[in-house]
């Protein structure tokens, strides 16, 4: 199981505010006890009127008693007021640049041009190409005798499918996964899926309109570099806001397509931290994924990477 967490998303906040009506109460209860109390306390007690010298002295003790204690309290409230009227300007502020960054990523997703498709049809397209290296992979390893994991399987169809398999790709693909995997297995993929017949073969079987494994390195760098900064501006906050609330709208500008781009991202080293900062389990990126989308047999089992409760399909409501 990867990356399993027991937090369900950060959803509740407290704030101080909450308490104002209960602390307003009080300290008109023991303002006004106070004021009062004090004259009519010893009077009762010892059944002395309250003569017109006595009042005076008692006036000025009073005064002189509960006249620091309250200005103590006005200057602490006063303190109290400013620091709600900063936390109110600090909130504005970070309301402000969110919704700024939340409609770049929103232009960033509706800009992604691809043979004439945009935005959400693009993501759909890409998917179903990262999906179709994942039987040759699978293949090949099998025939050199090794034992690959689905997540090292994903690793390398999404590497081959971001950075493209060919002349002018090959290099770049063959640098960044020679770190995790076998020079030989590498080549060979690289041979297979850099083979014009092949892509023919993928391109006919799948009903593509462009050659598969040409790099998506360019539609994709920036895409994913703004969608992070933007999730982790959000998670970097005070605990006075609702992180939660505000990364569940963000996944609400998800596609289906672009939540399983993003989960297979962050299975292979360009989207490790997704899992590392905990954003996939925390905030619940992937959780409206449907169920079965992934083949769990010969695709990626998302069921034993995730509690119970995580995706949508699980709530028992």
């Amino acid at each position: 199981m990867w990356g399993k967490s027991k937090s369900s998303g950060e959803r509740h906040s407290f704030s101080l505010s909450n308490l104002e009506p209960v602390v307003e109460a009080l300290l008109l209860v023991i303002g006004a006890g106070a004021v009062f109390g004090v004259f009519f306390v010893p009077a009762v007690r010892h059944w002395i009127p309250l003569a017109p010298d006595f009042a005076a002295k008692l006036g000025e003790f009073s005064s002189g008693f509960f006249g620091p204690i309250f200005s103590l309290i006005s200057i602490v409230l006063l303190v109290y007021t400013l620091r709600q009227q900063r936390a109110s300007v600090v909130q504005q502020g970070f309301a402000n640049k969110y919704f700024v960054m939340l409609e770049i990523h929103r232009e960033n997703a509706n800009q992604i041009i691809w043979h004439g498709n945009r935005g959400r049809r693009v993501f759909v397209l890409m998917v179903r190409e990262l999906r179709s290296a994942i039987p040759y992979i699978q293949l090949i390893a099998r025939d050199q005798g090794r034992s690959l994991t689905q997540r090292q399987i994903i690793h390398i169809a999404y590497y081959c499918f971001f950075y493209g398999v060919g002349p002018s790709s090959s290099r770049t693909l063959t640098m960044a996964l020679k770190q995790h995997f076998d020079l030989a297995l590498i080549e060979e993929i690289e041979h297979t899926l850099g083979d014009p017949a092949i892509k023919q073969e993928i391109r006919r079987q799948r009903e593509f309109d462009f050659e598969p494994f040409r790099g998506h390195q360019s539609r994709l760098g920036h895409y994913y570099r703004h969608l992070y900064q933007l999730v982790n501006f959000v998670d970097e906050q005070d605990a006075s806001v609702d992180k939660y609330d505000y990364v569940r709208t963000v996944r609400a500008q998800f596609s289906t397509h672009e939540q399983a781009l993003l989960l297979l991202n962050s299975m292979c080293p360009l989207g490790a931290t997704w899992w590392k900062r905990r954003f996939i389990t925390r905030y619940k990126l992937v959780r409206n994924l449907p169920m079965n989308f992934f083949d769990k047999d010969t695709e990626l089992n998302v069921e034993a990477m995730f509690d119970k409760d995580y995706f949508e399909w699980q709530d028992k409501d």
